[in-house]
């Protein structure tokens, strides 16, 4: 089974299942963030970890990427993935994908230096390059479609409500 072929068969299983069933496509996904040291985090959902930390410049010890390193890769993940899967639902080949996210911060506004300076990104382009021999109309429509249904691209282009929780508690008597 070639890997387009694989793809195209989950997804339309995928679909198959949530028409039946819609229930099957509501969940929550958990991951949790534990500061271990300095700025060094670890980053654990299910039997996956990472290591997040900072640069020395920002206070870390540089023992892994920050944060912007995966917010950045989730977007470019999920571009990537979802081109691909557009692809093999529309019956499109291709010989490779490559997904650059480039975002344009100032940090002034992380620091509070600036009272019109946002903390965050001020644009972020996808730049994206896929080889196929295709024509370009018909890959552009499944790549406008993959956007449409990307949940990281929905993320980072609406506002989406944070709420935070906070329990303080004493330290462990051990």
């Amino acid at each position: 089974m070639t890997e387009s072929k694989q793809i195209k068969d989950a997804w339309d299983r995928m679909v198959k299942l949530i028409r039946r069933r819609p229930s099957a496509a509501q969940g929550t996904g958990i991951t949790t963030v534990r500061l271990t040291s300095g700025l060094r985090c670890t980053v654990e959902e299910g039997p996956w970890q990472m290591t997040a930390d900072q640069p020395p410049e920002y206070g870390g010890s540089d023992s892994g990427p920050g944060p912007g390193f995966y917010g950045r890769a989730s977007l470019g993940l999920c571009a990537a993935q979802g081109y691909a899967m557009a692809l093999a639902r529309h019956g499109l080949g291709h010989r490779g994908i490559v997904v650059r996210i480039e975002a344009d911060i100032d940090a002034q506004g992380c620091y509070d230096l600036g009272p019109d300076i946002p903390a965050g990104y001020s644009e972020m382009r996808c730049i994206v390059t896929i080889e196929t021999s295709d024509d370009e109309a018909t890959v552009m429509a499944a790549l406008d479609e993959a956007d449409r249904l990307s949940p990281w691209r929905f993320n980072f282009t609406t506002a989406v409500p944070v709420i935070r929780q906070v329990t303080v508690s004493p330290p462990s008597q051990i």
